[in-house]
């Protein structure tokens, strides 16, 4: 299995804003929002053949100490084969230069 994973950035945000409203309806996210989270954290999108998947969020430690947080939704047509799997072990890592 693999899956293809591309960093949100300019309009892609967009996308990241659909599949984080459409999985957590009780808190909507405005384009505001995504564009300001997007400075502060790595917003990823997952492909496979071509077809949007899910998305992924990866927030580095507050401290050098600290813990990574990674969050991958998937939609929910593309859930239990495995994506969200591959989107969690594929997303960047605070030590990949976040």
């Amino acid at each position: 299995m693999s899956i293809d994973i591309v960093v949100a950035a300019g309009p892609l945000l967009e996308d990241w804003r659909t599949i984080h409203n459409t999985i957590i309806p009780t808190a909507i996210l405005s384009t505001g929002d995504v564009a300001e989270r997007s400075t502060r954290h790595r917003l990823t999108l997952g492909y496979v053949d071509d077809e949007l998947v899910g998305n992924a969020t990866v927030r580095p430690p507050h401290e050098p100490d600290g813990v990574a947080t990674v969050i991958v939704r998937i939609l929910p047509d593309y859930r239990r084969r495995g994506y969200g799997t591959c989107l969690l072990y594929t997303s960047p890592s605070p030590r990949d230069g976040l």
